[in-house]
């Protein structure tokens, strides 16, 4: 085998054996315009802080349900992670909402194509109006805090916790679908 043969041989194959970027297998209907710093690839984690506002210091059923999506969050096979410090870059609060359709929001601050602050919001309004159920509130949570990650939602809606008006008795922690979008946006 002569050796130009040869070393286009060994050079194709290089290429297929070499670890390649994630193919993108979740879509998001509406990606955020910016997203956290993260170091790609390697196995360092990216810990993003968190605060409680004025209507969470004490305790609520809205306060345990954001505890436990935080929880729900930091549990999954991800290398991102919400901490507490009081002066922390996602500021959880809620609202009375009414009649805004909403049953929760998030709104990210961007500086450029880089996340430095998210508001993670829960509208106790319809809570108030419909009785939500502690998985309901927790769906409602969890949604919100995945947005807080500089996540959009997930074009399969019925499936995942960031799809659009997922069955919050059903969908109240992230799915496989939730954590292969994380995996994927921040590998």
């Amino acid at each position: 085998m002569n050796a130009r043969l040869f070393a286009v041989i060994a050079a194709a194959l290089a290429f297929l054996l070499s670890p390649k970027l994630p193919v993108l297998a979740v879509t998001e209907i509406d990606q955020p315009p910016c997203r956290w710093f993260h170091y790609y690839g390697g196995d360092s984690a990216t810990y993003i802080s968190y605060r409680w506002g004025s209507n969470l210091q004490g305790t609520s059923l809205w306060r345990t349900a954001f505890e436990q999506s935080l929880q729900d969050w930091n549990n999954t096979p991800t290398r991102l992670l919400y901490y507490f410090d009081s002066y922390g870059d996602v500021h959880i609060n809620t609202y009375w909402g009414e009649n805004d359709g909403l049953a929760g929001f998030a709104v990210p601050y961007c500086s450029g194509t880089t996340t430095i602050a998210y508001d993670v919001m829960g509208n106790t309004y319809y809570d108030a109006l419909y009785g939500y159920s502690s998985n309901h509130r927790r769906s409602v949570t969890g949604h919100e805090l995945g947005h807080g990650w500089s996540l959009g939602h997930i074009t399969d809606p019925g499936t995942a916790l960031l799809g659009n008006n997922p069955d919050p008795e059903t969908y109240y922690t992230p799915q496989q679908l939730d954590i292969d979008l994380v995996n994927q946006v921040y590998w």
